[in-house]
């Protein structure tokens, strides 16, 4: 494996952990983030017991979503991306970007609309780290 391919693997490898890692807190979240209980004015808590399964629901839905996506990011790259088959890097790109790109958008319209902060930025460093592992990955391509 040459050092830029070496490299993009640690970036895409990066990508999967960061999801995983945030997959895990939502999954196994007992408390509602610091964000949304500031928008909803009050903690999980101070709901009615339905207001309670459905935001634990949804935040176990959403660490799925990360965690899956975290899952298809090793299978990808442990076994074709290490074999050196181009078609993975444009599949863990296209799911790594689809994902933040999405994670961005939805914690900007949050903030826009309530005021405040969400961790955008941790999606943006997601991209970022998709984007480099890409083009890295594609440079050892071409040469």
């Amino acid at each position: 494996m040459s050092t830029p391919y070496k490299a993009s693997f640690i970036c895409y490898l990066l990508t999967g952990l960061v999801l995983a890692g945030f997959g895990v807190r939502y999954f196994l979240a007992a408390e509602l983030t610091p964000y949304h209980a500031a928008a909803l004015g009050q903690s999980l808590a101070a709901m009615s017991p339905n207001q309670q399964v459905t935001f634990v629901t949804l935040y176990r839905a959403v660490g799925t979503g990360m965690l899956s996506t975290a899952v298809a990011f090793g299978f990808l790259l442990f076994i074709p991306f290490r074999r050196g088959e181009g078609w993975s890097r444009w599949a863990m790109t296209a799911v790594g970007l689809c994902f933040a790109g999405l994670s961005i958008y939805f914690t900007l319209a949050f903030k826009a609309a309530t005021g405040i902060d969400a961790p955008w930025p941790a999606a943006v460093a997601s991209a970022v780290l998709v984007v480099v592992a890409h083009v890295l990955a594609s440079w050892k391509a071409k040469v």
